[in-house]
């Protein structure tokens, strides 16, 4: 009635009768306890209490459109919140990647990255704050469902280093390098040990670094090789590496992580579709470059 003036726009506004037009005032006066208009010859006039209570319906139904707007945005992942705890050897590489990926496709989330230690898993359970916890596969806990992804490791050379031209390395071709290693509680620091090993080759470790990060970069001023994740490598390589294939096999594996007793949030099942896809497609890259190596070594080789 106030928006519109006449009782008859309102209800044409409405699409309803006059007649129910009147029957709604007079049952909304019943129940507020006041009068909301006066006649003034035939036409209804507010009351100074009705416009007052008009203008607090007003801000409440604007506060009722934000709160539907608001409910689409967290609907089409444009609002929300992530907490995601991530391990060191991700943070040089992969999550900065995998992160930015996210945030370009949903710009009204905020994500928080913490990082975290495998031994600290229940530490943070205990917070309560965190949606994904992407961690190496040795981290377990009653509560969390984890999805695992195995990563291999390669080897990393200067890029001028005379083993760049081969297309496999192994223990063998590495006899009496200078080894750069990640540190001993690293969960590829007893694999790689164990490789060596079992070929018979005396592991020369001359450096241990805090992450795969800081082994990349060490290789690279020409201290020596290091065996780190592909992820890294890859994300690490315009330093001047060369990356190459180790055998035998090592690798690690990744295991993202959400809780089972609660719900996943719209937010956290979109990162760990990011995440499947990021996945995927260095898997795929990784093959692609091997190929293309070996056949390039091979079109190299005397008949």
């Amino acid at each position: 009635m106030i928006a519109t003036g006449t009782m008859t726009r309102a209800a044409e506004a409405m699409s309803t009768s006059q007649p129910a037009i009147s029957a709604m005032i007079a049952a909304l006066e019943r129940e507020v306890g006041f009068k909301l208009f006066f006649r003034r010859g035939s036409a209804l006039v507010p009351t100074p209490e009705g416009m007052a209570f008009d203008a607090q319906a007003q801000t409440a139904l604007l506060g009722i459109e934000r709160v539907k707007r608001v409910a689409v945005d967290i609907r089409n992942r444009r609002r929300g919140g992530l907490r995601v705890a991530a391990c060191s050897w991700l943070g040089s590489g992969y999550l900065p990647e995998l992160v930015t990926s996210f945030a370009r496709a949903h710009p009204g989330i905020e994500i928080q990255i913490c990082p975290i230690g495998s031994t600290d898993v229940s530490a943070a359970l205990l917070e309560e704050t965190t949606d994904i916890w992407m961690l190496d596969a040795s981290a377990s806990h009653p509560l969390l469902e984890s999805e695992e992804h195995v990563v291999s490791c390669v080897c990393v050379l200067p890029q001028s280093h005379p083993l760049a031209e081969s297309a496999v390395l192994n223990p063998d071709l590495l006899r009496g390098i200078a080894h750069v290693a990640p540190p001993r509680d690293n969960p590829l620091a007893a694999q790689v040990e164990e490789a060596f090993a079992c070929a018979g080759v005396r592991l020369r470790t001359t450096i241990r670094a805090e992450s795969f990060a800081t082994v990349c970069s060490l290789v690279s001023f020409g201290l020596g090789f290091g065996l780190v994740d592909e992820i890294t490598a890859r994300h690490l390589k315009p330093l001047g590496l060369t990356i190459r294939p180790f055998a035998p096999t090592i690798a690690l594996t990744l295991a993202a992580m959400h809780r089972t007793d609660r719900q996943v949030s719209i937010a956290a099942r979109s990162f760990l579709d990011a995440h499947r896809r990021l996945i995927g497609a260095v898997h795929a890259e990784s093959g692609q470059v091997v190929a293309e190596k070996i056949g390039s070594v091979q079109a190299r080789a005397p008949s």
